[in-house]
């Protein structure tokens, strides 16, 4: 697999989870690199060990999946803790926290409409009054985040990539997010493109990840290297449990 394949495969499943759990950059050290003497092939296989290395990061994305629209926010660890939001296909969110074996999930209107339709997101809206449906992560509904919130899952499926390919090139240093950065930029015979921008100070993290594919734009900016989740989790009041809520619709 190739480097510019490599980096879909990050931005791809990210996408996956956060659909996944819809429907069921700190740690820098200053002073410079080193990446002005390195080929583009170096820098790059550089920046995913130290994508691999992290311990917590941060993934904001605003694209398509499958040449579906997705949008999300989300601060995942390796204990497979995660805070944040994930976006569907028609501009809905989901309010998501993990911590540990619990999650507590809130979908918007657009979402339980998108998910269930009209008459029963007004039904189950009707019973939730606005608070997380909360559960263990081994109800079938609520599994799904296990998927989503798991960095090690993801670090995996890019550590078992093919580490080969040489066609990406090293573009005019910049900078992204408040960071000095080197892009490396990658074309396919399709048109398609992905360019990688890798912190130039510090880690040689990636940053950001724009890529054009069929037309479509996806961009995914890393950031919040080994900064721990957030462990807030919603009150009593304002969570209603799993199996409470299924009794409750039964009886609507």
């Amino acid at each position: 697999m190739n480097k510019i394949h490599k980096v879909r495969l990050m931005a791809a499943t990210a996408c996956a989870a956060a659909l996944i759990g819809v429907t069921a950059c700190g740690s820098e050290s200053g002073g410079k690199s080193g990446l002005d003497a390195m080929s583009a092939q170096q820098i790059s296989d550089k920046a995913m060990q130290a994508l691999r290395d992290a311990k917590s990061l941060r993934f904001k994305q605003d694209g398509f999946t499958q040449g579906q629209p997705v949008k999300m926010n989300l601060i995942l660890d390796r204990q497979g803790s995660c805070a944040g939001q994930a976006g569907g296909a028609k501009g809905g969110s989901t309010d998501v926290i993990k911590l540990g074996d619990k999650v507590w999930m809130k979908p918007d209107h657009a979402t339980w409409e998108e998910q269930i339709g009209a008459t029963k997101a007004a039904t189950i809206e009707g019973v939730t009054k606005g608070r997380y449906i909360h559960g263990p992560t081994s109800d079938p509904l609520l599994a799904g985040m296990a998927n989503t919130c798991d960095l090690t899952k993801f670090q995996a499926a890019i550590k078992g990539a093919d580490s080969s390919g040489d066609d990406m090139t090293k573009g005019k240093p910049t900078t992204v997010e408040g960071k000095k950065v080197v892009p490396l930029e990658g074309k396919s015979g399709k048109g398609d493109a992905t360019t990688v921008y890798v912190a130039s100070e510090g880690t040689p993290y990636p940053v950001k990840v724009v890529q054009v594919e069929g037309g479509k734009t996806t961009t995914t900016i890393i950031t919040d290297y080994d900064k721990p989740v957030p462990t807030t989790t919603p009150s009593a009041a304002e969570s209603i449990d799993i199996a409470e809520l299924r009794k409750q619709l039964q009886g609507a």
